[in-house]
């Protein structure tokens, strides 16, 4: 019975990921463009662009990931998703932090590390309680 759950929700991480990667790769790809050509200090950049993916995320994930509007109306999936979203940046904020100035790691590979430590969360929270079936 676990392994049919497992089986049934594959589809559906895949295409999270599927999601979240072009989002990452975007972000990645700006985080890079402002902090290294532009010179823009990291946490700036990686908050802004947090946002913005958080954004295309939501309107990506309740089209293609997870079935919207079921258990919320739009207006307070988006403010959950925010919410969400607002808790998962400080704690990106803090392991982007951590990565560059305590354990010295280069930044984009700091970076790299950080957005796939959050990806988990993002799954799970969006998943459990926002987009979770009545």
């Amino acid at each position: 019975m676990i392994s049919n759950i497992n089986f049934m929700l594959l589809p559906q991480v895949f295409r999270y990921a599927l999601v979240g990667g072009s989002i990452a790769t975007v972000d990645l790809i700006l985080f890079w463009f402002f902090v290294f050509q532009l010179d823009f200090p990291y946490l700036w950049v990686n908050a802004i662009g947090f946002c913005i993916g958080t954004a295309i995320n939501y309107f990506m994930s309740a089209r293609w990931v997870f079935t919207g509007g079921i258990r919320f109306k739009p207006k307070n999936e988006i403010i959950l998703i925010f919410i969400i979203s607002f808790l998962g940046l400080i704690m990106a904020q803090i392991t982007l932090f951590l990565f560059i100035n305590i354990i010295m790691l280069p930044i984009l590979l700091a970076k790299i590390l950080t957005i796939g430590s959050i990806f988990y969360w993002n799954y799970f929270s969006r998943k459990y309680f926002v987009f979770r079936l009545k």
